[in-house]
C-alpha cells in the first residue's frame, strides 16, 4: 500500500522531496483501515543520512584529450606483452598493454589491445574517469586502411585489474598480411586518441 522507499538527494536547488500520490483518500477514510481514529490521523518519518555522496564533474573534451603514437619494433620477438609509457589525460595517468599474440581465449589467434588507468596519486586514485578512447593499428603502405575500435561509456578505477578493450582486436592472420601494411620492417605503429569525458568523486 505505501511507496517504496528509494534514496533522494537534498541539495539548495531542491530542498523537497515527496509523494504525489501517498495514498488515496478512499483508503485513509476507511474505518476498517484503521488510520483515522478519534478523528485523528497520525504520520510519521524514517530519515536516514548517506554520508557516501559523489560528485560529478563532466569535462570540456578540448581540455582533456590526448593523441600519441607509439611505435613497437622488433614486433615478431615480443613473447608476451608490451607495454606503453605512461601518458597522463585529464590529471590521470593511462597506458596501454598490447598482446602480439593474443590474450586468453585468443591467444594465438588474434591481437588483444586494452586500455588501463594507473593513477597512484591519493586524490585521483579516489576518482572514476570516463573516457572515450580510440585506438589504431595503421596501414604504413597506404596510410589508408588502418585498423580502429572506439570504446566509451565504461567508468574506469584505479583498480589493478581496471583493463578495458579488446582481446580480438584484429585477427594475427590479417596483421601479418604483407599487402595490409600493418608491421613493416618488424615494425607495427598503434595510435590512441582519449579524451576525458566526466570525473566522478
Amino acid at each position: 500500500m505505501f511507496p517504496a522507499r528509494r534514496e533522494q538527494r537534498f541539495h539548495a536547488l531542491k530542498q523537497e522531496w515527496g509523494f504525489k500520490k501517498f495514498i488515496s483518500k478512499k483508503d485513509v477514510t476507511n474505518p476498517s483501515n484503521g488510520f483515522i481514529v478519534d478523528d485523528k490521523c497520525v504520520f510519521g518519518a524514517e530519515v536516514f543520512v548517506n554520508k557516501n555522496t559523489e560528485c560529478l564533474s563532466l569535462k570540456s573534451v578540448d581540455n582533456y584529450k590526448y593523441k600519441q603514437e607509439f611505435k613497437i619494433s622488433n614486433f615478431s620477438t615480443l613473447k608476451a606483452k608490451w607495454v606503453s609509457e605512461k601518458f597522463t589525460v585529464g590529471g590521470h595517468q593511462w597506458l596501454i598493454n598490447v598482446y602480439p599474440n593474443g590474450n586468453g581465449k585468443e591467444t594465438g589467434r588474434s591481437l588483444s589491445i586494452f586500455v588501463r588507468r594507473v593513477d597512484s596519486n591519493n586524490r585521483t586514485c579516489s576518482e572514476r574517469v570516463m573516457p572515450r578512447y580510440t585506438i589504431r593499428i595503421k596501414d604504413q603502405s597506404n596510410n589508408l586502411k588502418h585498423h580502429q575500435y572506439t570504446g566509451s561509456g565504461i567508468w574506469f578505477s584505479a583498480s589493478t585489474s581496471d583493463n578495458w578493450g579488446w582481446p580480438s582486436f584484429i585477427k594475427l592472420s590479417s596483421l601479418n598480411d604483407p599487402n595490409k601494411g600493418f608491421i613493416v620492417n618488424d615494425c607495427c605503429v598503434i595510435e590512441i586518441e582519449l579524451a576525458v569525458l566526466a570525473i566522478s568523486s
